[in-house]
């Protein structure tokens, strides 16, 4: 068969590839270690550490101010996952969209439930970061052939009562910043 409007032709056998590797994106069941992972997170206190010191080579923001200019962490995280599950599973960047949904549905609640605690003296921070973070880290674990556990490694201080809020520096020099 062939495209009325590219021309290009389409067998069925490369329609059958395409469903074959797309299926399991479909409908995703979350590996055991990412509902672990994910139950360490909500049990864990995420302010336990707020604006205590911790190894020289990381930036912990004790006195933050609004005007300093922190990168959004997850930009280069997410291209390098994303390009890295495209190229080994060769499915197209929509194929994530169930497992980010069934993964937001999770953060939700688990979201709100802890920032409804944010201490007093909490830095501004943008939400939307950590839940990012979280998320890739989530894709990390999930595909774990291939590529670096850097959102994994950033989460880990999460659990140890220390929120990544940013990225200091041009990504990935620099240092990531915590409360």
């Amino acid at each position: 068969m062939s495209d009325g409007e590219t021309g290009l032709e389409i067998r069925l056998t490369d329609l059958d590839s395409w469903i074959e590797i797309n299926t399991p994106f479909l409908s995703p069941e979350l590996s055991p270690s990412v509902l672990q992972y994910l139950e360490t997170l909500n049990a864990s206190d995420w302010f336990a550490s707020l604006g205590k010191p911790v190894e020289e080579n990381v930036n912990v923001v004790h006195d933050y101010s609004p005007d300093t200019t922190l990168t959004y962490i997850c930009v280069g995280i997410q291209n390098s996952i994303v390009e890295m599950i495209m190229d080994r599973t060769g499915c197209h960047h929509a194929c994530l969209t169930p497992l980010f949904s069934k993964l937001n549905e999770i953060l939700d609640g688990m979201m709100a439930a802890k920032l409804n605690k944010t201490p007093a003296t909490m830095p501004q921070f943008d939400p939307n970061d950590v839940r990012g973070l979280i998320l890739h880290a989530c894709l990390e674990m999930e595909y774990p052939d291939g590529h670096s556990a850097f959102a994994t490694e950033c989460c880990q201080w999460i659990t140890r009562g220390k929120l990544p809020i940013g990225w200091n520096g041009a990504f990935p020099d620099g240092k990531l910043v915590l409360t």
